[in-house]
């Protein structure tokens, strides 16, 4: 217990004496955090929007698939991402193992499941119900050929 009770006061110190290295490597995960989001947000929503009102063979195995992805244990993303990268993978030949750019990669692959997902699910549950306006025709008619012929 008093090694545990060490390294936590330890830790604070360091935070508190404002460390310049622990800082950095703050600044380092967010920076890296911030941009994953913002390429799986760049993949995912297009392509969750995309898929979620297009009709596809296999949407139900892509679904499937999704959900898996979106349930994968960060430790294994981690595992197979330096499997590739490692110098012997696959991919090694590009010398990114323990990288920001390796780091980036790993969190995309956790992060777009996740994006695609939401937006699929929302964009497919949107269409049902656009779809469901247009037939019950609760849309005032914009729909009809005679208004669409009409601004042509």
């Amino acid at each position: 217990m008093a090694l545990l009770m060490e390294g936590l006061k330890e830790a604070l110190l360091l935070l508190f004496r404002f460390d310049r290295e622990v800082y950095g490597i703050i600044g380092l995960s967010i920076g890296l955090s911030f941009t994953s989001t913002i390429f799986s947000a760049i993949i995912g929503i297009p392509l969750g929007l995309y898929l979620g009102i297009k009709p596809f063979r296999f949407k139900k195995t892509f679904t499937r698939t999704i959900y898996t992805m979106m349930s994968l244990p960060p430790v294994v993303i981690g595992l197979l991402v330096a499997l590739f990268l490692s110098r012997s993978g696959p991919l090694g030949s590009l010398g990114l193992i323990f990288t920001p750019t390796a780091m980036v990669i790993a969190q995309m692959i956790l992060i777009t499941p996740i994006i695609l997902g939401i937006v699929y699910n929302d964009a497919k549950q949107q269409d049902a119900e656009v779809a469901y306006n247009r037939d019950a025709d609760y849309t005032f008619d914009c729909f009809s050929d005679r208004i669409w012929k009409s601004h042509l």
